[in-house]
């Protein structure tokens, strides 16, 4: 939600997405350093708008670092969330 400089309000919608970013960088002697940043955008609570009601979107956010070895794996976890009402 924004507010005008007439104190109009205005609604703008977005996407609720899980997204990730790898940045990486060779090292050199078979390594590589990966950056990682990972976001989750969630519906949060209900809003009342007038006689309308929206979602706010909830915003997690991580950023690590981690170095590889060549032929190495990594595996994340921890990324979903569920909620039970």
């Amino acid at each position: 939600m924004k507010s005008g400089n007439s104190g109009a309000t205005a609604i703008e919608f977005k996407e609720a997405v899980l997204g990730m970013e790898v940045t990486p960088v060779v090292l050199g002697n078979g390594r590589i350093q990966l950056t990682l940043r990972l976001s989750q955008d969630m519906p949060g609570r209900s809003l009342t708008m007038g006689e309308s009601q929206v979602l706010s979107i909830d915003k997690q956010e991580i950023a690590t670092q981690v170095t590889l070895r060549d032929g190495e794996t990594l595996a994340l976890g921890g990324i979903f969330q569920q909620q039970r009402t």
